[in-house]
């Protein structure tokens, strides 16, 4: 068991890494594949919030092979990660096997007014702060077997923002799904900390720290 961290203080392109994403997993934004229905040989979204996407088997398994020649052997993959014309919310990228989810996270802390923080403590927040970007940042870490680092390394580095795409953010083409705006999260965050989906206050940090380990 191998793990490779990968750390950058750029944006990601968002078509760049949505494209990646499609080409190397089977991305899920918003659970929008837990409800997926298998009609014959086919695997189909169903209608509500569906994009008329077909998956065939066939295809998961060529990914499946193709991420194994080029990567290695990646079991999960965790973190979190900043995307490029959407600099309030950190992205939550989870991936096992086949399936990567890449959903809207907290706020970052360089987002909102340090009145506005959890209960937390403010010099270990602080620590993360790079100016000009605050605590925005990439930090993913794979799991898995005989993992190629410079490959992994490579192909994200070459999902992230180029000087001329950041002085020109406003006009970069994003095609993943639409993210609540801070306004709508702030005062939960507020009220419940950093609480995963499962309810596990602690969860988020330790994918924080887990590049560190």
């Amino acid at each position: 068991m191998a793990s490779v961290c990968c750390r950058a203080r750029q944006p990601f392109h968002p078509q760049k890494l949505y494209d990646f994403l499609q080409q190397t997993f089977m991305l899920q934004e918003q659970e929008v594949y837990e409800h997926l229905e298998l009609q014959g040989d086919i695997l189909k979204e169903p209608k509500t919030g569906a994009t008329g996407q077909m998956i065939k088997p066939l295809e998961f398994q060529k990914r499946s092979q193709m991420r194994k020649i080029t990567y290695g052997k990646i079991f999960r993959s965790k973190g979190f990660v900043w995307i490029g014309r959407r600099n309030d919310m950190m992205g939550e990228w989870s991936s096992a096997g086949n399936m990567l989810k890449l959903n809207c996270g907290a706020p970052w802390f360089a987002a909102m007014p340090q009145e506005a923080w959890p209960d937390i403590k403010v010099a270990e927040v602080m620590q993360d702060f790079v100016e000009p970007h605050g605590d925005r940042r990439q930090e993913i870490v794979f799991i898995g077997q005989n993992l190629n680092k410079s490959a992994i390394t490579r192909a994200l580095d070459d999902c992230l923002c180029l000087e001329k795409d950041l002085r020109e953010s406003k006009h970069l083409r994003d095609p993943f799904r639409e993210w609540p705006a801070l306004e709508l999260i702030e005062v939960e965050v507020t009220d419940s900390s950093e609480v995963s989906e499962d309810g596990d206050s602690s969860k988020v940090s330790e994918d924080r720290d887990e590049c560190t380990r």
